[in-house]
């Protein structure tokens, strides 16, 4: 099975301005948006997009219950979620897509395969070296449900980041022979975007689901 990869230049804040929101019209925007309707069917997460849209309790005003019993009654940590990480990381990059700069079409399927192998050895033997983990170490970034797991990655590039991975950028596109490796080309407009919008970059990652 293959795995596919979705880069978003995102804002934060904007992001984090909607959990919790109760933004109706954002919740229909993204319920009839076309990569809610990609991955909907497959993964099912129109409860979870929902929460995070009117359930979420901001950290100020939550009431957090411990466990009792030696963990047999389960305690709440006050967000108002329910439901597990796989399902919110879908919710999440829908509202990513939706509010984020997006680099690659619905209809692209951007697999890691041989052309990945080779972008990722160039980076990792560049000057300066970025390591090429970075892509796929799955962060919890958001306050909401996470698991460290490799069903769906959420990784994430900050501005600090993206300027380490642009000077290894430059010195790859220095010798021809690998300037047109479709990921070099895909990186470099990612980090262009980024660094002048003052966005960071998120990157999900995930399994093809089977047609």
């Amino acid at each position: 099975m293959s795995t596919l990869l979705f880069p978003i230049g995102i804002n934060i804040q904007e992001i984090n301005n909607v959990f919790g929101s109760k933004n109706q019209h954002l919740y229909d925007r993204f319920i009839t948006s076309a990569v809610y309707a990609k991955f909907d069917e497959a993964y099912s997460f129109r409860r979870e997009l929902e929460g995070l849209i009117f359930s979420y309790v901001v950290q100020q005003n939550r009431v957090v219950k411990p466990a009792k019993f030696f963990g047999l009654i389960k305690g709440d940590d006050g967000r108002g979620l329910e439901g597990e990480w796989f399902e919110y990381a879908y919710a999440l990059l829908v509202i990513c897509y939706e509010l984020g700069e997006q680099f690659i079409n619905l209809d692209e399927e951007l697999e890691l395969e041989s052309e990945w192998n080779d972008f990722t050895k160039l980076l990792n033997l560049s000057t300066p070296m970025f390591d090429s983990e970075t892509f796929l170490n799955s962060k919890a970034i958001f306050d909401i449900p996470f698991k460290q797991d490799d069903e769906i990655i959420t990784a994430f590039l900050n501005e600090g980041q993206l300027h380490q991975l642009k000077m290894s950028l430059e010195n790859i596109t220095a010798q021809p022979k690998h300037a047109n490796n479709k990921f070099v080309v895909l990186f470099k407009k990612c980090v262009e975007v980024c660094l002048n919008k003052k966005l960071d970059l998120i990157l999900f990652s995930f399994e093809k689901a089977e047609d």
